[in-house]
């Protein structure tokens, strides 16, 4: 065989195999994941949470040295665009329906937008394990890595109890909304029966000159039942008639009418045949399962724990009712979740610096660290005090140059029970007494004491 029909087979092979192990994912199987998370109330609640979290470092330009980051003022107004914060809200967004986010620069490289997870694809093959994306101009930032047979992301996770829990909330709807309602129902009237051989049940009961050769023909059927209760309640009216028209002076002493027509008959006796010979009962009330509140409850955790969102950071508490005191749970569950947080920040602060570092040359725009508000707290006192000055301008939003750092030190050391040796002053006097009285001595025991 020829070598270049041999190597033509070869490199066809090859493709074919190449082919074989190549594995895409997103594109249109993401569109089910993708509507769950825009618009499912308790998808909403956790990457708005994540989103919050995120944002807690400020967005901020800043130029990178070898003593540090160099921060622009923050009280500058118009220092970040405001496409950098579409940009982090679309990327932690992408980042909970598929566990990663692309983004395209513009073509002047001014700004940057983060395209919707379910309009490209991804792939990925044996040969070359990197995950890209199939469409060009695009970056790939991965934060959860997807598998063979889908992604492997927070919504993705989440979908069978999201499910679970749409259920329970259509059949809560549904009780509440068939309560609300007037419903009732008619039975067959249990005072419906033979009164002795009477044909007027409601109405009279068997006499005694009533013998059963000359009775008539007794009610066979709940038809002719509700007939006869008609031909009554006519007969009633009738009669109910004629005596107001008695009463009302149309006739005279012998009870003879006079010549002229009588008025039409007012409606006195009204009824529904739906009660003729029957009797209503209100429909009881549907009620709640025995379980249903504690299942709701344990589903929507679930659903924001696929999330990485505990639910202590809303304030709640689970399993704790055998601990007298839950710190520690609660802290190993927030400090999870800021670890979640902080690794996607650091993946979209890294995108926002390579985006705009291609505008800003040496600066760009990025995630500024400032600890938070329980940081100044417990570490204050063994902070540098210019570092905690500086710290504490941030965190309580106070202008420059107002704090004094001696005072601010020793508020800080005031809140922890400790204390800050004050500086000498001046004639070589000793220090303040900051950690307390001295200890007394100790009275001489002439017992005890040897001379």
């Amino acid at each position: 065989m020829p070598l270049a029909q041999r190597t033509r087979k070869e490199m066809q092979r090859s493709r074919e195999k190449g082919r074989r192990d190549k594995i895409e994912i997103g594109g249109a199987a993401l569109t089910e994941l993708a509507q769950s998370a825009r618009q499912h109330t308790v998808h909403q609640h956790a990457i708005t949470t994540i989103t919050d979290e995120v944002f807690q470092y400020e967005l901020q330009w800043g130029r990178q040295t070898p003593q540090g980051w160099v921060w622009a003022d923050l009280k500058t107004p118009d220092l970040v665009p405001e496409w950098c914060t579409s940009f982090v809200t679309d990327a932690v967004e992408s980042i909970a329906i598929c566990g990663y986010f692309a983004y395209r620069c513009s073509p002047t490289g001014m700004w940057a937008t983060v395209y919707p997870p379910e309009t490209y694809t991804i792939t990925s093959s044996k040969t070359d394990p990197v995950w890209k994306p199939m469409e060009r101009g695009l970056t790939l930032c991965v934060v959860d890595p997807p598998r063979v047979s889908g992604v492997r992301s927070a919504v993705a996770r989440a979908m069978l109890d999201t499910r679970r829990y749409d259920q329970l909330e259509h059949y809560m709807l549904e009780r509440d909304r068939l309560n609300s309602k007037h419903t009732v129902f008619t039975m067959v009237s249990k005072d419906l029966k033979n009164q002795n051989g009477s044909t007027r049940q409601w109405f009279r009961s068997a006499v005694a000159d009533e013998s059963a050769g000359s009775r008539p023909h007794i009610d066979t059927d709940f038809n002719d039942l509700i007939k006869r209760r008609q031909d009554v309640v006519t007969q009633l009216q009738q009669n109910t008639v004629y005596q107001n028209t008695l009463l009302g002076g149309d006739a005279n002493h012998m009870g003879a009418l006079h010549g002229r027509a009588p008025p039409a008959p007012q409606a006195v006796h009204k009824e529904h045949a739906v009660s003729d010979g029957r009797e209503y009962r209100a429909a009881p009330q549907l009620q709640s399962l025995t379980d249903g509140k504690a299942e709701l409850d344990r589903v929507y955790t679930n659903i924001m724990l696929a999330f990485h969102v505990p639910p202590q950071i809303f304030g709640k508490n689970i399993n704790t009712e055998r601990h007298a005191a839950s710190n520690r749970l609660t802290e190993s569950a927030v400090t999870m979740f800021w670890e979640r947080a902080k690794r996607i920040r650091g993946t979209i602060g890294g995108a926002l610096k390579r985006v705009t570092m291609l505008v800003g040359a040496k600066s760009c725009v990025t995630f500024r660290r400032a600890p938070g508000k329980h940081v100044l707290l417990e570490l204050g006192p063994a902070l540098n005090a210019e570092y905690a000055l500086e710290l504490a301008e941030d965190v309580y939003e106070i202008p420059r140059g107002v704090l004094d750092p001696a005072k601010l030190l020793l508020l800080l050391a005031s809140k922890q029970g400790t204390a800050v040796e004050e500086p000498q002053q001046d004639g070589g006097g000793e220090a303040a007494e900051v950690n307390g009285p001295k200890p007394k001595k100790a009275k001489p025991n002439p017992a005890t004491d040897v001379a």
